[in-house]
């Protein structure tokens, strides 16, 4: 099932919701107050949200469905915005470069396999 949104981003996590029943987890790793709290919005009962990195900013989110719904909020702090900075000046100093390669959303299985049998990085 290929599904897209275009919707306003207010309404994202309410629209994964309905469409289909919200998902298990949901990793925020843009430093976006809205997006955090869409996030929120389009786990299901007892799902996950893993934050990765942090924003500035408050995070305003409905405590009465936290709670009910059994939603776990994981937080994760890997650097900061500066060693972010700091890494990608040394692969510019050194001539680093990202090696990509895109593919199609429905082969995803097969790129897990790829990953899993050391066929790509």
């Amino acid at each position: 099932m290929n599904l897209v949104y275009d919707g306003p981003s207010e309404k994202h996590g309410e629209w994964i919701r309905n469409k289909v029943g919200g998902v298990q987890a949901s990793i925020v790793t843009v430093p976006l107050i809205l997006a955090f709290e869409q996030a929120f919005e389009s786990v299901k009962r007892c799902g996950r949200v893993i934050a990765v990195g942090m924003p500035k900013g408050n995070l305003s989110i409905p405590i009465t469905r936290w709670v009910t719904s059994g939603i776990e909020l994981i937080g994760s702090t890997l650097g900061s915005r500066q060693d972010l900075q700091d890494a990608l000046n040394f692969a510019k100093l050194h001539g680093i470069e990202c090696k990509v390669e895109k593919r199609k959303l429905k082969d995803i299985n097969q790129v897990f396999d790829d990953m899993s049998n050391y066929k790509i990085n």
